[in-house]
C-alpha cells in the first residue's frame, strides 16, 4: 500500500481492518433514503488493459454527478469460508464490479439505467460467468441462468431450503429462489 499512500494526498483512505457493523454503514450519509439507485454488476478476476480502457470511457460518460463504478474486495473471513458453507459460493480471488447509478430526479432513471446496463455488457469479456446475488438486479430480464449462476452448487440446497421454509414462495421479491413444491 505504500506506493498508493505516497503517491499523493487521498480523497478517502478507508484501507485497513474494520468491524463488519462498520463496514455496512460506510455508505450511509452518501446514499440516503428516497434516493433512486441502480446497480448492475459482475464478479471479475483480472483487471486487464482493455478492462480498465473499458471502465474510464464509461466513467466520462456518467449520467449523473451521484454515479460510481466501484469495486468491492471479498477477501478475509469471507475467502475462507467453504464454498458449500454458506449460500454465497464464490470464495476464489476476485472483485465485485458494479456500474451504480445514481439519482434524486426520476427524470434521469431512464439514461442512468441504460448507462449502467451497457457499461455492464461492455465488461463482458472480462468478468466470470459468476456472480453475487446482490448484484442481479435484472433477474427477469437476464433469465433463470443468472440466479444459478449467483448461488453456483448450493442452488439445490437452498431450493430443499426454501421447500421447508417457504414453500408459498411468500418471500419473492428478489432475484428468487423458488420453491419445487
Amino acid at each position: 500500500m505504500k506506493p498508493l499512500r505516497t503517491f499523493g494526498p487521498p480523497l478517502a483512505d478507508l484501507i485497513g481492518p474494520k468491524p463488519y457493523v462498520e463496514m455496512q454503514t460506510l455508505f450511509d450519509e452518501a446514499q440516503p433514503p428516497g434516493r433512486l439507485y441502480y446497480n448492475k454488476g459482475s464478479i471479475i478476476s483480472n483487471l486487464s488493459e482493455e478492462a480498465i480502457d473499458t471502465l474510464i470511457a464509461y466513467a466520462r460518460t456518467m449520467p449523473t454527478p451521484l454515479c460510481s463504478i466501484y469495486f468491492e474486495q471479498l477477501h478475509g473471513a469471507a475467502g475462507r469460508a467453504g464454498a458449500v458453507a454458506t449460500a454465497f459460493p464464490h470464495r476464489y480471488d476476485h472483485y465485485l464490479f458494479g456500474a451504480h447509478p445514481a439519482t434524486d430526479d426520476p427524470a434521469d432513471c431512464q439514461n442512468m439505467t441504460l448507462w449502467a446496463r451497457e457499461c455492464w455488457q461492455a465488461m463482458q469479456p472480462f468478468v466470470e460467468p459468476d456472480l453475487y446475488v446482490n448484484l442481479l438486479e435484472d433477474a427477469l430480464e437476464e433469465g433463470e441462468h443468472r440466479i444459478l449462476e449467483a448461488y453456483g452448487a448450493n442452488y439445490e440446497r437452498l431450493v430443499a431450503v426454501k421447500n421447508k421454509y417457504d414453500p408459498t414462495n411468500f418471500f419473492r421479491l428478489n432475484a428468487n429462489i423458488k420453491p419445487s413444491l
